[in-house]
């Protein structure tokens, strides 16, 4: 399943409209969630497993004569 079936469509909306709304040769649009579980032993030799999830996105306008890039630390629309 893509990671596009989990996003917000506002959210898409927002991302690909900071994009369309400046002139440019070339774009692209990078998501991502991952989710992680460590194994933590403290000083008594117990281990806790720790889940997690990260997740970001970032954006990247190409002209001729520059390269722009937008990264925010989250998948929600309102952080964009």
């Amino acid at each position: 399943m893509s990671i596009l079936s989990y996003l917000d469509p506002s959210f898409l909306r927002r991302l690909v409209g900071r994009v369309a709304d400046r002139p440019g040769d070339y774009a692209d649009l990078f998501a991502e969630r991952c989710a992680t579980v460590s194994l933590d032993r403290d000083p008594s030799g117990s281990v806790a497993a720790v889940e997690g999830i990260s997740e970001g996105c970032a954006l990247r306008r190409m002209t001729a004569d520059a390269v722009r890039h937008l990264a925010v630390g989250s998948l929600e629309a309102d952080d964009v």
